[in-house]
């Protein structure tokens, strides 16, 4: 049985829209936000998860 999940990788073409909708329609909020030479890294998670 899955109990915990690290993480999910999920390719958008748009980032900023992709932000929006997971932290104000799903609630989520924003992790780490990292541009970097190869492409942005970022990460949403449930509030007060791990």
């Amino acid at each position: 049985m899955l109990t915990n999940i690290m993480y999910v990788t999920v390719y958008v073409t748009d980032q900023e829209r992709a932000l929006e909708f997971c932290t104000e329609r799903l609630g989520l909020e924003r992790r780490v936000d990292h541009p970097g030479p190869d492409g942005r890294f970022l990460t949403v998670a449930v509030p007060g998860g791990r």
